[in-house]
This record gives C-alpha cells, structure tokens and sequence, in this order.
C-alpha cells in the first residue's frame, strides 16, 4: 500500500496551527479534534512523519473523551496508512485492526468496510496476499450486505489485484468483471433518477398541455356559434339577390324590346367594342414585346457579370496551384529532411548498440570463471534496457542482471548510466558488501535526479539483482531491489525475495534507503538464475496473456535434468512458442550459473 501526497507549504502548517490554537482558547473539544486533525495531515503531506503521528494519537484522546467515533477510526486509519509508508508493518496492523473493532462495535458497516480495505492494504504491502485476501473478502460481503456499490466496486478491484499477484488470472478477469458491471450499475441507478424527473416534467406538461385543449374546445364552441350567425345572414342576402335578380330579368325583357327597335346602336355599339379588342391585343402585343427586349438586356447583363466572375475564379484557381505547387515542393523538402534526420537516427542508435554490447561482458568470460553457465539476452530493439555485469575483484567475483525501466533509447542511456556506477564502486572504490553497493547505486541515482526540477524523473529508476562468489569458500552473497533470485539444488526451487523498491525510484526516493544481504553457501550441482521481467511478462498463448513468473519457475524446474548451455536453447524454444506469432513485449535476460564447488 502506498500513498502520495504534494508537499505542504511553511504557510499551510503556520495556519492550521493558528487554527488548532484558536481551537483550543475556545475550549470547543470538537473543533480542537478537527483542527489537530488537520494540522496532522499537513504535517504527514511534508513528511514530518513524528509531528503527524504525536498529534493523531493526541486527537484520538481527546475524540474517544468525547465520543467522537467516526474521528476516531479514522485517526486509527491515518496512523495504520503513515506506519505503512514508514515500514512498520507491525504498528500499522495494529492500528488498522484497532479500526476495524471501534466500527464493529459501533455498527459502522461503512466504517468496518473501509477499515478492512486498509488492513488488506497492509498485508498486500507485506506481500501477504492470502491475509489480505480474507480481509477484502469480508469488506465484499458487508459492502454487499448494505447494497454500496461504491465500496463493492473497490473491494472487486483490490480483489482483482491480489488475484493477479499471485497469479490466479482466471480469479482477477471474475473481479474485474464484477468491479466494471457494478461501476455500470452506479451509471444505471443516474440514468433512471434523471429519466424519472424527465418524466415528472413530461407529466407537468401533458397537464398543460390538457387545458390548454379545454380552453381551444370553448373557443371553438365560440367560433361555431359566430359561424351559425354568419350563415343565417348569408342565407338572407342569397334570398335578397334571388328577387334582385327576377327584377333584373323584368327589367332585360324590357330592354330587348327597346333594342330591337335600336338595330343601328347596337351595331355601333359592336363596332365600338371590336375595335376596343383590337386595340387591347395591340397594346398587349406591345407590352409583350417590351418586356422581350427588357428581359434580354438583362440577360446579358448577367452573362457578362458571370463571365467576369468566372474570369475571377479562374485566376484564383489559378494562383491556388501555384501555391499548391509550391507547398508541395516545401512538403518534399521536409520530407527528404525527415529521411536524412531518421538515417541519423538509425545510425546513431546502430552507433549506441555497438557501444552498448562492447560496454557488457564477453560471454567467454562468464563461461570461463563458472563450472556452467548461459545467458539469454533478447533485447526488443536496436539498444536495451536490460543488461548484464561482471567483474573479477580479487577474492570474490561479481555478476549482476540489471533491468532499466523503459526500453530502446531510454533503456540504454539508464544501463551507461548503471554500469558506471558498478565499475566505479566495485572496481574502483573497492566496495565488497552488495548491499552496499546497491545503497551507494540509489544514493548517486538520487543525487544527480535531484538538479533536474522541471521534469518528473519517477520512471528513471532500475531493478537490480547483484551475486557476490567468494573463491575461498562456498559463500554467495545476494542483494536484490525489487528483483527475485532462484537456486536450484536436488530439483528444489528456494526463492531470494529481493527488497521491494527499485534503485532510483519513487519508492526509494530517499538517500536513507538500505538494502539486505542474503548469504547462502553453494552446493554441489546447485544453479544459480537472475532475471529480469520481459519474459515474464511477454504476452502469449491462446488469450494473450502474461507469461508469469510462476510459469518460468515451473519451466526452469523441468529443464534441471539439462546442461546449462543446453538450457537456454529450450528457453528460446519456450518463448517462441508462448508469443505464437505476437512481437516481443519487452526486453528480455536470463542467467543462469554453477559456481565451482570449493572441497573445503
């Protein structure tokens, strides 16, 4: 379990004292809990670990006086968390089990479920996996119990991760399903609560909506009583028009008899008429033709207006593929300078692998200073992070397998970087002890990340396996950062756990950091491995999977019955057949060796 925090600043821990101060004048127990609370956490942010835990356990005093529950279980969770950061894995359990009682005595079922999370937390710090795993499987169940699923959603995934440390992969998938289909399940319960207050508006509208068509049927009524109205009028003036007319036939009845004593009018009167029409059609004739003449001139009008345009658009196009030609011409240009940059680059790097295999030991020399040896070295580029060392120092040799992180460039600037340092300590400085060596490896890390303050250099760091042979006994000594060393002796595995923080990373990001010698003596026949994480970790099989250290363990056993030279052909021979046609996932190195035995 690990925890970051940014550094507080002197300002915030001047005013959450001032507050705590102010607390206390007042006398209010419960504000002088919350204010040294607080103060604590200031103080745990800026690393002042015994100011943080001296004022945490004062608040849990003063809260258990009061009654105060819930401060308390979470003081005890604070202080559980800071003695995890700080290693004391014992004073943190009990902090954190002390937690887990106050909430259970107290009903919390909230409080337990996050109390039992932090003491599996431990545990896993512990690397306690089966512990931790009770614990998380009893948050699971109250979680459960009390329909969370925001505390299910986090024991599933702390589940998950426990399941894959020990490399249960089948267990892992079922909790991470779990942990997504309950994340889903909280996305679900959003979706309805606002689908319910678009229905309630729906609802409030469809009222509306309901008298408003109440108010349009009375209006309609209104209209249909007005049309009534209208139609009885208009039914009286048909009536009115009807006599009119009668009137009117009377009247024409008349006039015909009049007309046919008027020949001669009327043949004037017709006369008059067809010449009305043909002057009519005249003038139409006229009006037409102007509206002809008119309608052309604009025509034409517009034509030349369009030829203009185009005239235009094509000196714009035309000016567009000049410039088109142009950048095209610019394009080319950066692209040969790409191609003669990327040659650069390609033999920079050709340049840097031919250095970096002229900077790691000849194969020959470790076959020479050992009884039986192999070295299987894949790098998954031109250059690797993954490299091996060796030296002969008088009494004892020397031989480390060191994993940078990153690949390729990266990688391979980090392993000059390693190898300088272990000639400069071992054969220059004449230190022995690879428990220091390693110390003094993180110590000048630190120091030269230390200047760089405008970039993050968290990943600049490297795991480490370091084997000390004495030629005058059968003593081999072994230091580890964050790497696991096997022998295997009578088709026995035994495991060296190496520490757990890497040299030069976050974890280790203190001078102060040391790490632990292993000294075991050697057996006759006993093989020696150091490796790093690539073939682990390369991803195969039917599903795409890790390849798992315990597989590679299983492998190494089954292969005892071969020579050492013979063995690295059968790792390859693994390997290839586990990637089934998938690119390598990272660099690979395996070692494996037989010291002489001495008779002593």
């Amino acid at each position: 379990m690990s925890q970051t925090f940014s550094g507080a600043s002197n300002a915030d821990i001047e005013d959450c004292r001032a507050e705590y101060a102010r607390a206390v004048d007042s006398g209010n127990q419960h504000e002088i809990v919350e204010t040294r609370i607080n103060l604590a956490l200031v103080y745990w942010y800026s690393k002042l670990y015994t100011e943080a835990i001296t004022h945490l356990k004062g608040a849990a005093v003063t809260a258990r006086s009061i009654g105060e529950t819930k401060s308390e279980i979470s003081i005890n969770d604070y202080l559980s968390i800071i003695n995890c950061e700080l290693l004391k894995y014992d004073e943190a359990l009990s902090f954190a089990r002390e937690a887990v009682r106050i909430a259970r005595q107290n009903g919390f079922q909230k409080e337990t479920v996050n109390s039992l999370i932090n003491t599996a937390a431990v545990y896993m710090s512990q690397r306690d996996n089966v512990k931790a795993l009770d614990y998380i499987m009893e948050a699971l169940g109250i979680a459960n119990a009390i329909g969370n699923n925001l505390l299910i959603c986090r024991c599933c995934q702390i589940a998950s991760q426990i399941y894959a440390d020990m490399g249960d992969s089948e267990k892992s998938k079922q909790y991470e399903r779990m942990y997504h289909d309950t994340e889903n399940s909280l996305n679900e319960q959003e979706l309805l609560k606002s689908k319910q207050d678009t229905q309630s508006e729906l609802f409030a509208t469809e009222n509306e909506v309901v008298t408003k068509e109440k108010q349009l049927h009375v209006l309609e009524k209104q209209n249909q009583q007005t049309l009534d109205s209208l139609y009885r009028v208009e039914m009286l003036n048909n009536q009115m028009r009807l006599e009119m007319q009668l009137i009117s036939r009377e009247r024409e009845i008349a006039e015909l008899r009049i007309r046919e004593k008027e020949n001669e009018i009327a043949a004037a009167e017709r006369f008059k008429k067809i010449a009305i029409v043909v002057i009519s059609v005249i003038t139409l004739l006229l009006v037409l033709l102007i509206k002809f003449l008119t309608d052309r001139n604009r025509a034409n009008r517009r034509l030349k207006t369009a030829n203009a345009e185009l005239s235009e658009t094509y000196q714009t196009v035309k000016l567009q593929n000049s410039l088109l030609n142009s950048k095209t011409k610019q394009i080319e240009a950066q692209r040969n300078e790409l191609e003669r940059k990327n040659n650069q680059i390609i033999d920079s790097i050709s340049s840097a692998s031919r250095i970096q295999k002229a900077m790691m030991p000849n194969r020959r020399m470790i076959t020479n200073y050992f009884e039986e040896s192999f070295v299987f070295f894949e790098p998954r580029d031109v250059v690797s992070g993954d490299f091996y060392w060796f030296s002969d120092a008088g009494r004892y040799r020397y031989l480390a397998v060191i994993d940078c992180v990153g690949h390729s460039v990266q990688g391979a600037f980090m392993s000059v970087v390693a190898n300088s340092l272990l000639n400069d300590l071992v054969n220059k400085k004449l230190i022995e002890s690879p428990a220091e060596i390693l110390r003094m490896m993180n110590v000048e890390i630190i120091k030269a990340w230390s200047h760089d303050k405008e970039h993050d250099t968290s990943d600049q760091g490297m795991d480490v396996s370091l084997c000390r042979f004495d030629k005058e006994s059968n003593e081999i000594t072994i230091a580890a950062a964050n790497h696991t060393v096997w022998t295997v002796s009578d088709g026995e595995c035994s495991e060296i756990q190496g520490d757990i923080y890497s040299i030069g990373a976050s974890f280790a990001d203190s001078i102060d950091s040391v790490f632990t010698n292993h000294t075991i003596n050697n057996k006759k026949g006993m093989a020696l491995y150091m490796f790093s994480d690539g073939f682990q970790d390369q991803l195969g099989g039917e599903q795409g999977r890790k390849f798992m250290q315990e597989n590679l363990k299983k492998l190494i056993i089954s292969i005892q019955d071969q020579p050492l030279s013979r063995q690295s052909d059968l790792l390859g021979e693994a390997l290839e057949s586990w990637k089934n046609g998938r690119p390598q996932t990272d660099d690979i190195l395996v070692i494996g060796v037989k010291n002489r035995f001495l008779d002593i």
